[in-house]
């Protein structure tokens, strides 16, 4: 009975369950309304931990749930607003049903998630595809919130109930719940996709269900790295660096006046972006001709994008291909177009990224296996960039290992610094 009147009592909780999506001041940066500060918002929090705990082994994870979550969940998730019902309102009440859902997921095994997945897919369907964003870190965002348990995000958890492999017990043409929900997913995430126009709207829905996808098998979003490519080259990286240069609008005497973009959609965007690169990335064995065209954009973002967490993604991604890369692409020549373009960061006000840069390129002339190798070579120019960083630990890493390969005779040298030495960096 008490189970029953918490999920009836957080269904109509006026409070919403707080979301990265917010801003943080508390207003939503494009309607100027208020949001839910963190004391506001203690007894939706509160509620839903206890829900959790209650349902969780050890308590009362025995109750028959069946019978007292999807009247409450279906009347809300598949629903419109009404027509004299406030959005902010009817919002608030998706986000708090799907937290509630999140809360009962992460509290019940796996077989029992796989046995209602014809549910789940049946009150997922529309926040899947909605186009609010604080619907949609419901779904996938995995970042905590303060003061309340560290739960799996929904479709994480949902995804993580689904066996890899079909049982040996199972006929193969046996209808497959599993597969059924997995196939739901890439048809409705090719839909978002396909559905993209000038905005990022319909794509947010797509790219994310992907990423999702992706994180419980890489090779999920092959037949979708087309469509994935398709949007980082254009809406997501163009949008991405035309926020960063103001745009102008001419006041009513005549003066042009800078008109600062969103911060709550640009972050967005630059979510997207990483969560493209992540897939992309994870499969750049599978892009065939498409890499090129795909480490082409990652060169651009790094050359001219001021956004450190994107370039920073780029870079440790980099690092990964160079130092632990078990494939043969990028080749060579891919990995250096893009590393070169990071000599750019040593022309930023902050020198964060370029610190992290020079300590990549020292780690290559400091791994005996890459030493010898052309990249080594062709890393040159950024290595006498590092002579003159002004971080001295890190300059004296670099002096160390040039020091080690010249000459011993002052002779040999002075000749190798003035006559064959190109310093021209």
């Amino acid at each position: 009975m008490m189970i029953k009147y918490m999920v009836n009592f957080i269904a109509i909780l006026p409070e919403r369950f707080p979301v990265p999506s917010s801003t943080e001041e508390g207003k939503d940066a494009k309607e100027g309304k208020e949001r839910p500060t963190a004391t506001s918002n203690e007894t939706i929090r509160k509620s839903l931990e206890l829900l959790w705990r209650f349902l969780s082994p050890g308590y009362w994870d025995d109750i028959d749930v069946d019978a007292m979550f999807p009247k409450v969940t279906e009347q809300i998730l598949l629903s419109e607003p009404k027509q004299d019902e406030k959005m902010e309102a009817w919002t608030s009440r998706v986000i708090n049903t799907l937290q509630m859902l999140r809360s009962l997921i992460n509290a019940k095994s796996e077989e029992w998630i796989v046995a209602r997945l014809p549910q789940l897919q049946k009150l997922l369907a529309k926040p899947l595809k909605s186009e609010i964003a604080e619907i949609q870190d419901c779904l996938h965002c995995n970042k905590p919130v303060e003061g309340f348990p560290e739960l799996k995000p929904l479709m994480k958890a949902v995804l993580d109930a689904v066996p890899l492999q079909q049982s040996e017990e199972d006929l193969p043409d046996a209808e497959n719940p599993t597969d059924e929900f997995i196939n739901f997913l890439s048809t409705l995430a090719g839909d978002c996709m396909s559905a993209t126009g000038k905005d990022t709207q319909a794509q947010t829905a797509g790219i994310n269900i992907l990423w999702t996808l992706s994180q419980r098998k890489a090779d999920s979003v092959d037949t979708h790295i087309p469509a994935l490519l398709k949007a980082l080259q254009g809406n997501l990286a163009k949008n991405h660096l035309a926020a960063q240069m103001p745009q102008q609008v001419t006041t009513a005497n005549g003066v042009a006046a800078q008109l600062p973009a969103n911060p709550q959609e640009v972050d967005l965007n630059t979510v997207l972006i990483i969560r493209v690169i992540e897939m992309l990335s994870a499969r750049i064995a599978a892009l065939g001709e498409q890499r090129r065209p795909y480490l082409s954009v990652l060169a651009s973002l790094v050359e001219r994008s001021q956004n450190n967490t994107l370039c920073e993604k780029i870079l440790s991604m980099v690092e990964e291909w160079v130092f632990n890369s078990t494939e043969p692409v990028p080749t060579l020549k891919e990995k250096t177009a893009v590393l070169q373009k990071m000599l750019m960061f040593e022309n930023r006000s902050d020198l964060t990224l370029y610190h992290k840069f020079l300590d990549l390129v020292i780690r290559i002339y400091e791994d005996p296996k890459i030493f010898r190798s052309e990249l080594a070579v062709r890393m040159e120019h950024a290595f006498l960039i590092g002579l003159r960083s002004p971080d001295i630990p890190m300059r004296t890493r670099f002096m160390t290992i040039y020091d080690r390969n010249l000459s011993r005779t002052a002779a040999n040298r002075f000749f190798k610094l003035l006559a064959e030495q190109q310093w021209d960096v």
